[in-house]
């Protein structure tokens, strides 16, 4: 087993090294296949595209490299990331002068390089801090290790994790149409000759178009359920397998460094998510910062997250206590879940109608603000924990 898996190490290292610059370039040539491309929807596209080369090479290239010297033996040292507020003053720098940026138009090619650094570098200031917060380092975290479990989150993980949310998503969907299509024959003609005139003008679909499905409460629930449920549970089963595939390479992780071994995971799979979905962000220059900053909250709640579930399994498999790992691991979706469905709840009340004079908008006004509120303690609770547990550890273990 352990051969196996450094030998997939070091050829799925090489494969993704490769793959990148070509999936960057295949993307760039699908997205910007029509001439007449908005301005505003150039830059997302480049840098999805910089992040996809970025990604596979950065990743793919340090996975090979540390497979390879694992399957011949050579020593490690134990990982260290640097100080985490070096991390956190390079982060804010970022924001500051990508902010200075997004309202110079001239500039505007500058914008992809800094959207891309403002999703990678959060995933290092969490990885930094609870390695800092150990304040020793973790044995069973070696460089070798710690490459891997950050590759495997970023490329394992989250590749899956799209794949299988993808394929629910698509059944959902189908599923959805089926039951317009035999429920309310009428709104489904309806939504036939919408798509219809939207191909025919060549226009994407305006969701106020839709807004008698948005406001279903079965479309609710299904986007809740997607968004709140399957998606955390998916991502945090995924994520955490980082602390098996090191135990199963010959590893004897202690607390601490299975807790370590799984923020390690969460950093790599909140650098993909970042780079991915952050590119939105440069559509709304104005709001530019403030949104990274958001995505910033995001990857702390994966490494967290990932860090609770890898302290499960290290629990379950090198301890034997089945029960608090999976207590730990159904803590990990808890958190998840709490976050992606406040998340998914401010989105579907922003669909609707913010009249002033309309009641029922005033009272989705006053629960948007809740949610909000709700998120930022979450997310300050986040990263208090993420230096906590391991400085407990460390001095518990």
């Amino acid at each position: 087993m352990r051969d196996l898996i450094l030998a997939l190490s070091f050829t799925g290292g090489l494969a993704a090294a490769a793959a990148g610059p070509l999936l960057a370039a295949l993307f760039t040539g699908l997205s910007l296949w029509e001439r007449n491309v908005e301005r505003s929807a150039v830059w997302p596209v480049v840098s999805i595209a910089l992040g996809l080369a970025v990604i596979g090479i950065g990743l793919g290239l340090p996975l090979a490299w540390a497979g390879y010297r694992a399957w011949r033996g050579m020593p490690s040292p134990a990982m260290r990331p640097g100080k985490w507020w070096s991390w956190l003053v390079a982060l804010v720098g970022v924001l500051m002068i990508g902010q200075a940026v997004a309202f110079a138009g001239p500039a505007d090619l500058a914008r992809p390089v800094f959207q891309l650094a403002a999703a990678i570098l959060p995933a290092f200031v969490c990885l930094s801090l609870a390695f800092n917060a150990a304040g020793q380092p973790a044995r069973a975290v070696t460089w070798h290790r710690a490459l891997g479990s950050l590759a495997w989150g970023g490329l394992g993980s989250a590749s899956l994790a799209a794949l299988i949310e993808l394929l629910i998503a698509l059944v959902a969907v189908l599923l959805l149409a089926l039951g317009i299509l035999l429920f309310d024959p009428a709104l489904a003609e309806q939504l036939w000759a919408l798509a219809l005139e939207l191909r025919a003008a060549d226009q994407l679909l305006d969701l106020t178009q839709v807004r008698d499905i948005i406001a279903a409460p079965l479309f609710a629930l299904g986007v809740l359920g997607l968004l709140g449920v399957i998606g955390p549970l998916v991502e945090e089963l995924l994520k955490a397998l980082a602390t098996p595939w090191v135990i199963a390479v010959g590893g004897r992780p202690d607390r601490l460094s299975g807790f370590l071994i799984g923020v390690t995971a969460g950093a790599g799979f909140a650098i993909v998510e970042g780079v991915l979905n952050g590119a939105v962000a440069l559509r709304m220059s104005e709001m530019w910062a403030g949104l990274m900053l958001l995505r910033s909250a995001a990857a702390a709640m994966h490494c967290l997250a990932a860090g609770l579930a890898g302290l499960g399994w290290q629990m379950a498999l090198i301890e034997r206590r089945r029960l608090a790992g999976a207590g730990l691991g159904m803590l990990a979706f808890g958190l998840h879940s709490a976050w992606n469905t406040a998340v998914a709840l401010i989105g579907l009340l922003s669909l609707h109608s913010n009249a002033l004079a309309d009641p029922a908008a005033l009272a989705r006004l006053g629960i948007t603000g809740l949610l909000v509120v709700f998120l930022m303690a979450l997310a300050l609770l986040v990263i208090a924990e993420l230096a906590f547990i391991p400085w407990w550890l460390a001095r518990t273990t």
